[in-house]
């Protein structure tokens, strides 16, 4: 939206300001209330349609900066050139539009815009979208409550998991415990049964001890020899006792030990976590409208089949070998039809209106012409000096456009050899052209861009997506204008619709590319000849749907 205060233009123009009351469009000033009186009752401007300067302050700047005059001329806009859509005074229409059959009186072209089709429905798509843009708020916001009660749900969900977890452990606890206590007790009954009979045996031992001590003192030689019998019989008793126990486990020792039970141990090294949060992407709940869709649709090409060698029905092919410095055409059935010496030969582009192909010049600081070769004829028909060398080349008709290293893209008229340059900017890198009607399309080697202009250098689009396609090289179009460009730094090939919105990566490294550097549309075959930098060749059938 303007923002400044916009002068009335007839009192700018005698170096007085005043503020603007309305904006004449015929005009294309503002008028303050004293020259708008003026305007309104002069004969030559009665008929102008005026708006008031606060409506038309509410216009977006790109609606307020087009210029209705001209220019390089500053003349009014007459005339409206379809070829070139641009549109033209007079004196335009002489100087570069002399020649175009379809020009017609801008007014006559431009009277009914606001009611014609295109308008309205540019008009409706953008209700569309509004419209859409509303439900679509609404149902993520939707979205957002219903999150927070799922979150609130499994919450409770957990806190009850962990309840049921808490309650089976402790009963678990409660049986162990109780078991533990009766192996405890059971296990201390037999060790004092033993140690009773122990005791009994030890009093005994002790018994005897102390009878063998008197014997010693007091007893005659012949008593102790009676009585040893019976105090053998005694000892051995004593040592039968100690032998059952020797024998038995009754001497191992009784220990508890505890051992987690597997399963237990399964589920605690399961149970790291209470769950998997996750996202559950179910199909949109909102519905968007297109009443337009079919008449609106984008139709980006994909690759349908790839064609079999054998298969490929060409004429000619054409290969350039700067390092050898020659072009070579083979046949169709695969031998050399003829060879020609061109210096640093390089990019190649095929003229179908008098059958010859012209081929610029690149090869280290070799390179510095462009050839025109006669197929029929197989000569050099013509040889021109551009000034520098050139990669990226294109021809139609009389025109031949070209990259000149480091200083333009520059079109040449074959009839006269006049030359203009369309543009010279970022042309310190490779550039690979190629046009479709009124439209040239160009890559950008070192910028990774793909930038649609027209044969004035006006920029149409420009696409840059480094991450879907780098250091594009090779660039061909199809009948509808969709642009196909090579990704020698992506291992790809990406198509780009003629209006630059949309895009598709149509062949990968997965189909077989690799590095690949040239690439041509046959338009009478939808055919897509891909060649890569081991010089394999690769043809692929197009469809649009």
């Amino acid at each position: 939206m303007a923002s400044s205060v916009q002068p009335c233009g007839v009192c700018e123009y005698q170096h007085v300001f005043k503020p603007a009351y309305i904006w004449c469009s015929d005009c294309d000033e503002g008028l303050c209330i004293d020259c708008s009186k003026h305007h309104g009752i002069s004969k030559s401007t009665r008929k102008h349609v005026t708006v008031p300067i606060s409506e038309y302050r509410q216009l977006p700047s790109y609606i307020t900066n087009i210029k209705q005059t001209c220019s390089a001329h500053e003349e009014k806009y007459q005339i409206y050139c379809k070829d070139h859509e641009e549109a033209c005074c007079s004196k335009c229409t002489v100087e570069k539009h002399a020649k175009c059959p379809n020009i017609s009186n801008i007014d006559d072209f431009v009277k009914n815009t606001k009611t014609s089709n295109a308008f309205l429905e540019i008009q409706e798509t953008l209700n569309e979208v509004a419209e859409n843009i509303k439900r679509i708020r609404q149902d993520k916001n939707n979205n957002l409550k219903t999150l927070s009660e799922k979150r609130k749900q499994i919450e409770c969900e957990i806190q009850q998991v962990r309840l049921n977890i808490n309650q089976h452990l402790d009963k678990l606890q409660e049986n162990f415990i109780s078991e533990l206590h009766e192996i405890e007790k059971r296990e201390n009954e037999k060790i004092n049964q033993l140690m009773k009979a122990i005791d009994e045996h030890e009093s005994k031992v002790a018994e005897h001890q102390e009878n063998i001590a008197n014997m010693k003192q007091h007893a005659s030689d012949l008593q102790t020899f009676l009585s040893l019998k019976q105090l053998e019989g005694d000892v051995d008793e004593n040592c039968q006792f100690i032998n059952a126990l020797t024998e038995s486990d009754a001497l191992n020792r009784v220990d508890i030990k505890f051992k987690i039970s597997t399963s237990l141990t399964d589920i605690a090294n399961r149970v790291l976590e209470f769950g998997t949060a996750c996202i559950d992407n179910s199909s949109a709940s909102v519905k968007i409208v297109k009443k337009k869709q079919q008449q609106a649709q984008l139709i980006v090409p994909k690759v349908s089949s790839i064609v079999p060698f054998e298969n490929i029905q060409v004429n000619r092919f054409v290969f350039t070998y700067p390092e050898l410095d020659k072009v070579t055409v083979v046949k169709q059935d695969g031998t050399v039809d003829f060879v020609l010496n061109v210096t640093a030969a390089y990019g190649i582009a095929y003229n179908n209106e008098n059958n010859t192909i012209a081929i610029s010049s690149r090869w280290n600081t070799q390179g510095k012409q462009i050839t025109l070769i006669d197929l029929k004829g197989r000569r050099v028909k013509k040889t021109f000096s551009p000034g520098g060398q050139t990669d990226g080349i294109a021809v139609t008709n009389n025109t031949l456009l070209y990259h000149l290293l480091n200083k333009a893209i520059r079109v040449m008229d074959l009839t006269d050899e006049s030359t203009r340059d369309i543009t010279t900017e970022n042309m310190d890198t490779e550039i690979n052209i190629t046009i479709f009607g009124h439209k040239l399309y160009y890559s950008s080697y070192k910028y990774h861009t793909v930038i649609c202009c027209d044969l004035q250098g006006t920029k149409q689009w420009t696409f840059k997506k480094a991450n879907i396609l780098k250091n594009p090289l090779g660039i061909s179009a199809d009948n509808a204008g969709n642009v196909y460009v090579a990704g020698y730094g992506s291992n790809n090939v990406v198509v780009i619709s003629h209006d630059g919105q949309t895009h598709r990566e149509l062949l990968t490294l997965r189909d077989g590319l690799y590095c690949p550097c040239s690439i041509n549309f046959r338009k009478e075959t939808n055919q897509l000849l891909v060649t890569n930098i081991s010089e394999k060749a690769y043809l692929y059938n197009v469809s649009s749907n």
